[in-house]
């Protein structure tokens, strides 16, 4: 595995088949560890292994199995989020502000991963605050809220 902080962005090439989970133990620690100024954190992450290059390759989610955001929540720029793959349907994702004013909107295959850039439909850096979002794959919904910080 390998990590990009320029973007955030974790890349690994799994050895094991498609629709196979593994779980990942990521510890982080700050440079001033063990000061009293520094610190350390540790996660356990679920990955299931799906194709990036064919997202049809996934299994198939069942209703249960709404998009799920998957961060980072609160976010500086970019959130990301998984759709389920909804044989022939699209992945839409709403963004609004507090007073529900539509502030962006992304679209994508189901199945797919469908990222908010974290700015309105003019382009522009949205101000920081909570928003909320709506994601629609066929009949799934799931709504929710993510804080944009700066």
């Amino acid at each position: 595995m390998t990590f990009n902080p320029s973007n955030c962005t974790l890349a690994w090439t799994p050895s094991v088949p498609l629709g196979t989970t593994r779980y990942v133990k990521f510890q982080v620690v700050t440079d001033t560890w063990p000061t009293e100024n520094g610190g350390s954190d540790q996660i356990i992450a679920q990955f299931n292994v799906v194709s990036a290059l064919q997202p049809q390759a996934a299994a198939s989610a069942s209703a249960s199995d709404a998009a799920v955001p998957k961060g980072p929540n609160p976010t500086r720029g970019a959130f990301a989020f998984a759709t389920p793959l909804v044989q022939g349907a699209m992945a839409t994702l709403i963004v609004s502000d507090l007073s529900g004013r539509r502030i962006a909107s992304v679209r994508g295959p189901a199945g797919s991963r469908l990222v908010w850039e974290g700015r309105d439909g003019y382009g522009q850096p949205v101000p920081p605050g909570i928003y909320v979002y709506r994601m629609e794959v066929g009949r799934q919904r799931r709504e929710g809220k993510v804080v944009v910080v700066r």
